[in-house]
């Protein structure tokens, strides 16, 4: 009896510094958000360096899967892995108050983007050894609802502190990876409460052979990652045709934020309460088959935003309604596959392949944008978004149930 009543105190505890990690994290997720508007305006970037910076972007993820796997084989060291994770994210904005230095900017943002995306492997863990998979769902649904919702505010209002003054960026930064460092203050107070099984496989040097390794031995999670990768592929190949598509159509700044903002941030908190209940009883396969559905019709309403704005903020509110779904899905589907083993490699995955995509899609959309124009680029991606809907269409005989992950090891 005192160890279920400790469990629960334990699960109560992970929720609410997971709650606090989300909140205290969001402020520089939304600074960051601007940060190659800052690197030009208030540094002095020049194309060079924009190009170089977003071409950079991308590799974070698979250099942060390295990290992850290679970290994460270090014993039971969980919370520590975690910390250490945060407290990297965080250093690097205060040297930037120092210097004005482009290359030393972007040096430091990419140490943020590698270390707060090796966080979420570790973070998961956390919270699946932690909090019952019953009320899993629910708890993270409202966790993210509840940053988004502060996301779309402070978005509104770092920019108007911007606005008056630009060179407050700075000690914005300071400020938020001050926060950051609270949010590690707050994850080293854990404690795990309950230990994974062995895994089957025995766990190989590299993490690429364990990576497929482990791709082989789960034929449903490598069926999962084959149907996602080809919906995802669609998604950001459409991506560099969106920003020239958009400026044809002559929609004013105002138009734009309302899209991106309000209708985005609405769809994605209205939605979240419903994708956590429809996710304690759907099948893996059936959340996919939405989200991949979900943002072909994203790309069908944009093209439509010809006809007029209505069909711009439409087209945004249901991407904010489906991007909900995939950001549980793509968090939480790394300890619904790993059942009763340790979840860090399945999530270190799908971080891997967030990378493989973005270092090979959207160059590939941008060329054919240049070759056959934005239209036709928008077609490319739905029609991609589709067929990896039909696939999981397919496969959802064999379904995989967030509650109740397969066994079939």
């Amino acid at each position: 009896m005192e160890r279920m009543s400790s469990a629960t105190e334990n699960a109560t505890k992970t929720k609410r510094v997971l709650l606090w990690t989300y909140l205290l994290s969001e402020p520089l997720v939304c600074l960051f958000g601007l940060f190659s508007v800052i690197l030009v305006k208030d540094l002095g970037a020049t194309a060079l360096q924009i190009a170089v910076f977003t071409m950079l972007k991308p590799t974070v993820s698979v250099i942060s899967y390295f990290w992850t796997s290679i970290v994460g084989q270090r014993g039971n060291v969980l919370i520590q892995n975690l910390v250490k994770t945060t407290y990297f994210s965080a250093l690097p904005f205060f040297f930037l108050y120092f210097f004005d230095n482009v290359w030393l900017a972007i040096a430091c943002s990419l140490i943020y983007m590698i270390f707060s995306r090796a966080q979420m492997p570790f973070l998961m863990e956390l919270f699946k050894r932690n909090v019952a998979k019953e009320s899993r769902e629910k708890s993270f649904g409202s966790i993210s609802m509840f940053a988004y919702a502060e996301g779309v505010i402070l978005s509104l209002v770092i920019g108007m502190t911007l606005d008056h003054n630009h060179t407050y960026f700075k000690e914005l930064f300071v400020l938020c990876s001050i926060l950051i460092l609270i949010v590690g203050l707050l994850q080293r107070r854990l404690h795990v409460t309950s230990e994974p099984e062995e895994c089957a496989a025995k766990k190989t040097s590299h993490p690429l052979k364990e990576t497929i390794a482990l791709l082989k031995r789960r034929k449903d999670f490598a069926r999962f990652q084959f149907g996602f990768m080809i919906s995802m592929i669609g998604l950001m190949f459409a991506m560099p045709a969106i920003p020239f598509f958009l400026s044809e159509q002559g929609h004013s700044y105002t138009t734009l934020m309302a899209a991106f903002s309000i209708c985005k941030g609405c769809g994605f908190v209205a939605a979240m309460p419903f994708w956590t209940k429809w996710m304690e009883k759907a099948s893996i396969e059936r959340q996919s088959l939405f989200v991949c559905v979900g943002f072909g019709l994203f790309y069908l309403l944009l093209a439509l935003s010809v006809l007029g704005p209505l069909w711009l903020f439409a087209s945004y509110l249901l991407y904010g309604i489906v991007q909900a779904a995939s950001h549980m899905l793509w968090h939480l589907s790394g300890p619904a596959f790993a059942n009763n083993e340790e979840s860090t490699p399945y999530s270190a995955v799908n971080v891997l392949m967030v990378g493989v995509r973005g270092i090979i899609v959207p160059p590939l959309g941008a060329y054919f944008f240049e070759c056959f124009g934005a239209v036709a680029t928008l077609i490319v991606g739905m029609a991609l978004c589709l067929l990896g809907g039909l696939y999981f269409c397919l496969r959802a005989r064999d379904e995989v149930s967030l509650l109740e992950p397969s066994q079939h090891h």
